[in-house]
């Protein structure tokens, strides 16, 4: 009967442990609940994901060092100034230079196409061929209507002014013709010699000219006109 007694006491510690234990995990689960019976001791801890903790820092850490990459790389290209690079078969075109000549107008021999005002860029010396006195021209105009009919006046450096008709026509071999019916004359009682003035289109597009004297048996230089 003792011996009976003595099982079922260690039956009851035995179970009363078992039910601490139960107890103190379902009521208190944290970290360092502790049951012991005997010289056995059961403890509950979970363990942390440190591992999981530690990556989501490292992307985050990563996301912000690429932010930042990305806001200095856009700091650097919005600092750069680049030159817009022009093709090479665009020609860059100058607001203050008129418009070019018509080449298929020109070819047929359109006289109407002479219609405006021109300005003949040449710088002309004229001498007086008695006292050997030299006069600068250096501004030169002529205005043509629609049948190729004209005025020209010429300014030099000192004030005189020369003044007179000048028609224009296309000849047979398809140059234009700019002939002077007789010498300039000019308002300080002096006159130019007439000039026969054959103009073609130039390199650049424009009127490419040069004009001859045949009573003194003179040829000026080439000079550009253009319309104004």
């Amino acid at each position: 009967m003792f011996r009976f007694f003595s099982l079922l006491a260690i039956f009851g510690t035995i179970t009363a442990a078992v039910l601490v234990f139960a107890l103190s995990r379902s009521v208190l689960p944290a970290c360092g609940v502790i049951a012991q019976w005997f010289n056995a001791t059961a403890s509950y801890c979970p363990e942390q994901d440190v591992t999981r903790a530690e990556t989501i820092d490292d992307l985050d850490q990563r996301r912000a060092d690429l932010l930042a990459r990305i806001a200095d790389l856009e700091g650097r290209i919005a600092a750069q100034h680049c030159p817009v690079p022009v093709p090479q078969d665009e020609a860059v075109l100058d607001p203050d230079e008129p418009e070019q000549i018509d080449e298929e107008r020109f070819a047929e021999r359109d006289v109407t196409l002479l219609e405006g005002c021109w300005q003949l860029e040449q710088t002309l010396t004229v001498e007086d061929i008695q006292t050997g006195a030299l006069t600068i021209f250096d501004d030169w105009q002529m205005c043509f209507d629609a049948n190729g009919q004209g005025q020209q006046i010429m300014r030099s450096n000192n004030g005189i002014i020369c003044e007179g008709g000048v028609p224009g026509q296309f000849d047979d071999g398809g140059q234009l013709l700019i002939a002077e019916p007789g010498n300039l004359q000019c308002s300080d009682g002096s006159f130019i010699y007439r000039r026969d003035i054959s103009c073609g289109i130039g390199a650049d597009g424009y009127l490419s000219c040069t004009a001859r004297q045949p009573e003194i048996n003179r040829q000026n230089d080439p000079f550009r006109m253009r319309p104004e």
